[in-house]
């Protein structure tokens, strides 16, 4: 029931391509329901919220913790931003240019400071959620087709994965530990740039 749950702080990074996780620092406040997570164009976390609902709930004590339950019965309109380890892992990759205006079915020109150092081309979807759910995310890597002196030649995909709409633009460069993300660029998948 509402307010009964226990706050899970610990936080853990998702490895896909070995299917495992990496415990990271954990979070300082307890949020369980209407908290949100949003991933930031530098590559950090904001996380936040903790909305209670009025159901389920008993009388909180002098200390803010409620007699029944394990989770806070006071809303929390705190933030915190979790700084991802991989973000020290070296030196980021830096996106110079590149057009606002991205077309499917199209070669985009990504503008960066060292092409022969880019490992990978994303597009992730503006953060859009309610509940920690978000049915609208994407993460579509972009298959490099050439390099030039400044910049990498990627294909936007011309199929459905990529509805029309903002999203963030990363290139990643390879570490011995993983990849490295640059600071995104917001960019317009067959939308014009918001005024």
């Amino acid at each position: 029931a509402p307010g009964l749950e226990a706050p899970v702080r610990s936080t853990e990074i998702y490895h896909p391509t070995t299917g495992t996780w990496t415990p990271a620092v954990s979070q300082i406040r307890g949020r369980t329901y209407h908290s949100t997570a949003m991933l930031l164009p530098d590559g950090r976390v904001l996380v936040g919220g903790h909305a209670p609902i009025g159901t389920a709930y008993a009388k909180p004590d002098d200390t803010g913790e409620q007699v029944l339950g394990l989770s806070k019965a006071y809303t929390d309109p705190t933030f915190q931003i979790f700084s991802p380890p991989y973000l020290f892992w070296g030196k980021r990759p830096v996106i110079t240019g590149v057009d606002p205006e991205v077309r499917t079915g199209r070669v985009l020109d990504v503008g960066v400071d060292d092409p022969n150092d880019v490992s990978s081309v994303r597009l992730l979807r503006n953060t859009s959620l309610t509940h920690l759910v978000d049915s609208d995310q994407r993460n579509v890597d972009l298959r490099i087709l050439r390099r030039s002196p400044h910049s990498v030649q990627v294909m936007v995909p011309g199929d459905t994965v990529l509805p029309p709409g903002p999203y963030l633009l990363f290139v990643q460069r390879q570490s011995t530990r993983g990849e490295i993300p640059s600071v995104a660029r917001q960019v317009f998948v067959d939308a014009h740039p918001a005024a």
